[in-house]
């Protein structure tokens, strides 16, 4: 992509998880079986980005979500207590903190944060079930510049609906 060409933000909802732990915490919660075919079917989907960038809720199912993608690009990751728990103000603001040598990156986090933030950033109101994808673009120069309404959706995807 071109420096021109500005930035690109994957916003993603976690995939499908078990309804509860082992030890009772929400944050524990893993993927089932069907979160766990919908994140290899979003990984092989996006193996073909410049995805250098993850920014991941620490929550077990939200890691367990990115896993297939960092290992098929090979790009560094960053689980991010913080993101556990934000409200979009709070993940808008660490968008805006992003490296500017980072020009695609991928949050994943949990709803309805990731659901409020893309409305936020693009203006579109989109529905996020497990294991949503919403690609924006922003005709900035750097992280920084990002506004509310300044995104326009690319693409929206849903893992269940993504090919094998």
């Amino acid at each position: 992509m071109a420096a021109s060409a500005g930035r690109v933000l994957h916003l993603l909802r976690h995939a499908k998880a078990a309804r509860a732990s082992e030890s009772g915490e929400d944050r524990d919660r893993p993927l089932d079986e069907r979160g766990r075919r919908e994140a290899e079917r979003l990984a092989a989907h996006l193996a073909d980005r410049d995805i250098s960038l993850v920014v991941c809720s620490s929550a077990l199912r939200a890691r367990q979500t990115v896993e297939p993608l960092v290992a098929r690009l090979g790009c560094t990751v960053s689980f991010e207590d913080s993101l556990y728990s934000a409200d979009e103000e709070v993940l808008i603001s660490r968008i805006r903190e992003l490296s500017d040598e980072a020009r695609e990156v991928l949050v994943c986090g949990h709803n309805p944060t990731i659901e409020r933030a893309a409305w936020e950033l693009s203006g579109e109101a989109l529905e996020f079930p497990t294991c949503a994808l919403a690609t924006l673009l922003f005709p900035v120069d750097g992280w920084a510049e990002v506004e509310r309404g300044g995104g326009r959706v690319l693409s929206f995807v849903v893992g269940r609906d993504l090919p094998d």
